[in-house]
């Protein structure tokens, strides 16, 4: 059996003509670097994932030992070549349940964010810190806690921000453990929230917001019976979401590389020094 991926690398290795769609594969500074570019229905129906580019980031020894400024640099160039133009106005959403540990990268991150839309262009001046981008950040909870759709709640953010660019960043699926702790996507295509564990929410995406998404996730969760079926084992194993015994630290890296990435990329006239002292 194929278990749900939120992970368009994992699903395209899954495609038995997996040459029809090509990932073009390259090592920088120690990283692996996956690109995918899904063009037609056609292809998105192959690997199960929506058109758009997918770029997948691997971390050999995991986020808790990598440098985190390398990635960070890494990410914000994926991103660049994704979107070609620097936003002026960004809002920045972090998704998932903070109460849930495997589900808690969104709102790490989101806590992260440095926040700048309520400074004054003037303000910024007299501080030093002149050419600062408007950056808002929210961290909208799950339906279950708020009773609204986090699509709802991010769209209504837009529409009072008027951003050039939402950026969201939510806890992926894997179909694989190895990919838990040292795997981040990014990718234009949106996402629907809850969809890798069959609690599939209203899709964020340009389609809906009717402005440039990108999506950033991390896989820090795996089914069972797949985890099971990788370890070559045949048995009836329950219907289980399973994560790392370290998830806790996995979070906090990630949301902090994440974070310093996303900062940087929003500010690129700040000081390093100056984004990790906000942080």
């Amino acid at each position: 059996m194929n278990y749900y991926s939120d992970l368009a690398a994992e699903n395209r290795e899954l495609y038995p003509n997996k040459n029809e769609i090509p990932e073009e594969i390259f090592d920088f500074s120690g990283f692996r670097v996956g690109r995918i570019k899904i063009e037609s229905d056609r292809e998105a129906k192959k690997i199960n994932r929506p058109i758009g580019n997918y770029i997948t980031v691997e971390a050999p020894m995991g986020f808790l030992s990598c440098d985190g400024e390398a990635i960070a640099r890494l990410l914000i160039g994926e991103i660049e070549n994704i979107i070609k133009k620097s936003p002026d106005t960004v809002l920045f959403a972090g998704l998932g349940n903070r109460a849930i540990t495997p589900d808690a990268l969104g709102p790490k991150t989101a806590e992260k964010i440095i926040a700048t839309r309520h400074i004054s262009p003037s303000f910024a001046e007299k501080i030093g810190l002149e050419g600062l981008k408007t950056v808002a950040a929210i961290s909208p909870g799950v339906l279950g806690q708020t009773g609204i759709e986090t699509q709802e709640t991010v769209k209504s953010a837009a529409e009072i921000v008027c951003p050039d660019l939402v950026v969201t960043v939510d806890a992926l699926t894997a179909r694989s453990a190895y990919r838990l702790g040292n795997t981040i996507q990014i990718t234009d295509s949106g996402i629907s929230p809850g969809s890798g564990v069959g609690n599939k929410r209203a899709e964020i995406s340009q389609k809906t917001l009717s402005v440039p998404v990108i999506s950033i996730g991390v896989p820090t969760v795996v089914n069972a019976r797949g985890l099971v079926e990788e370890l070559g084992l045949k048995t009836d194993f329950p219907d289980m979401i399973v994560t790392p015994k370290d998830i806790d630290s996995i979070i906090d890296s990630a949301s902090r590389i994440l974070a310093l990435a996303l900062n940087l990329f929003f500010q690129p006239h700040l000081d390093i020094d100056i984004i990790k002292n906000c942080m």
